[in-house]
């Protein structure tokens, strides 16, 4: 099978001047002058390599270049898949301000060779876009990404398999969707994903059409960890139980935990994650311990914990209600739910502590 059929690159140099082309900057008038003057005068080469360069279009309307004729070129192939998803990362790039090319090559300070599917540069950030459509595994997925770290550029990864590390040291997202149907983000909640959960966004932490994402990332908008200033709403949640200390049986309001929602999350914090930020519960839920349903949210002594913690209380006996209430009380309501503010850095404080390994990666 002839070699164009393989290898696919979107960028070739010109000979004289080692001026680039990429091969969707052209509209159909251009791509055709272009491959006249080749064909009349040879003067494209391949960045590669030196070969000399055809110009073809593929069954989708892919612009691409190829080798002439087959040589010992060692590149890797791609598919047109990979070549389109490409294409959507140096478009989506351009159009937030950034300037972006395919495969731009360069060495670390260690002298080891890469090439970038994508580099894009705005000032002085640099960001390398890697798409990796075939399996790879998590240990040299790291040691790419470390590459590129010694190189002073920033790694964002598009992986079609999942099962990658879901940490901050790698921005990554698995590749869903498909080229007729459009390609998909899904940005995982953990590193035991599985390929056929591509087919089910409910499993993920976010899905989203692949552009929608990659706009996203050059906005500064996939993130890690929870960001100040991010709109964020709660919701109060009250709920109705009886006193557990026998003598008294008293029916008592208890705070049941408050849910804090972002556009990416919603967190569900419990009465003692507020201990040492008690007056954020008095301002935002004013007047709640002045009625008489409701027991005083204090620090109380726990025997089956062994410990001081910041609890709910019966609003007789003033008997400490476990945490674990907070789950079972009955005509669980939500008492205030539209309370919109921007998250604060005490907030975020509250939320990383309550869930230090849940705040990952995500489109804010």
């Amino acid at each position: 099978m002839d070699q164009w059929l393989f290898e696919m690159p979107l960028r070739c140099v010109v000979s004289e001047t080692g001026e680039s082309i990429v091969a969707f900057d052209l509209d159909k008038y251009g791509w055709q002058t272009l491959r006249a003057n080749n064909k009349a005068k040879p003067h494209l080469r391949m960045p590669c390599c030196s070969a000399d360069v055809v110009l073809k279009t593929s069954k989708y309307g892919l612009q691409f270049f190829a080798h002439k004729a087959e040589g010992a070129c060692k590149s890797a192939p791609e598919s047109e898949n990979h070549l389109q998803l490409k294409r959507l990362v140096v478009e989506a790039a351009r159009a937030n301000g950034w300037n972006a090319s395919p495969e731009v090559s360069g060495a670390d300070s260690e002298g080891q060779q890469w090439v970038a599917d994508v580099l894009a540069t705005n000032g002085d950030h640099k960001v390398a876009v890697e798409i990796q459509w075939s399996p790879q595994t998590p240990e040299e997925t790291m040691a790419r990404h470390e590459r590129y770290k010694r190189s002073g550029v920033r790694g964002l990864w598009l992986l079609r398999h999942p099962g990658f590390p879901v940490s901050k040291d790698l921005p990554a997202v698995c590749i869903g969707g498909s080229l007729a149907s459009g390609f998909v983000a899904h940005v995982p909640e953990h590193q035991r994903m599985k390929a056929a959960d591509r087919d089910h966004p409910e499993r993920w932490r976010q899905s989203m059409p692949m552009q929608q994402f990659l706009h996203a990332v050059f906005q500064r908008r996939f993130q890690h960890g929870l960001v100040e200033g991010t709109p964020m709403s709660m919701a109060v949640i009250l709920g109705k139980m009886t006193c557990w200390h026998p003598p008294c049986g008293s029916q008592t309001t208890i705070l049941g935990g408050v849910a804090v929602r972002t556009r990416a999350e919603t967190f569900k914090l419990s009465v003692s994650n507020f201990i040492g930020h008690e007056r954020l519960l008095r301002e935002i839920i004013p007047g709640l311990e002045s009625r008489a349903d409701v027991g005083t949210i204090k620090v109380r002594w726990s025997e089956s914990r062994r410990r001081n913690y910041l609890s709910n209380g019966c609003c007789r006996c003033d008997r400490l209600i476990g945490e674990h209430f907070e789950y079972q009380a009955d005509d669980q309501t939500e008492f205030f739910g539209n309370l919109s503010v921007p998250l604060t850095r005490e907030w975020i404080s509250i939320i990383e502590t309550a869930y230090p390994d849940e705040a990952g990666w995500a489109v804010r």
